[in-house]
């Protein structure tokens, strides 16, 4: 794993980076402002340096988790970020009490590095 990068919670200010970030790597994108309701634990981004290369939200329903959106920059991607944020919000997931998470992946979705 590359050591130069931090997870924390998405904070306002991050939400043009992860609209950015969105845009670059799915064909039908989340508009910029289906981000902000999700702000809280669930919500974190990868930086490195002053940069976010990667971001994960997630929900609870009663005692499922979801993840609902995860993606790393492409010139970030194989170095285990994307593990890492899948890891943090499943954990936090547990906290807010789900006892099973669930990710749908796109069938079209090729990127090999998504192992858990």
């Amino acid at each position: 794993m590359d050591a130069d990068y931090q997870i924390r919670l998405a904070r306002t200010e991050d939400l043009q980076a992860v609209s950015a970030i969105e845009r670059g790597v799915f064909p039908s994108p989340w508009d910029s402002s289906a981000f902000r309701p999700f702000l809280g634990p669930l919500f974190s981004v990868c930086h490195v340096g002053e940069s976010i290369v990667g971001y994960v939200v997630g929900r609870v329903a009663f005692d499922e988790g979801e993840v609902l959106n995860v993606a790393v920059t492409p010139h970030r991607r194989g170095l285990g970020i994307g593990r890492a944020l899948v890891l943090t919000v499943i954990e936090r997931m547990a906290d807010n009490g789900a006892v099973v998470v669930y990710l749908e992946v796109r069938e079209g979705n090729d990127v090999k590095t998504a192992y858990l």
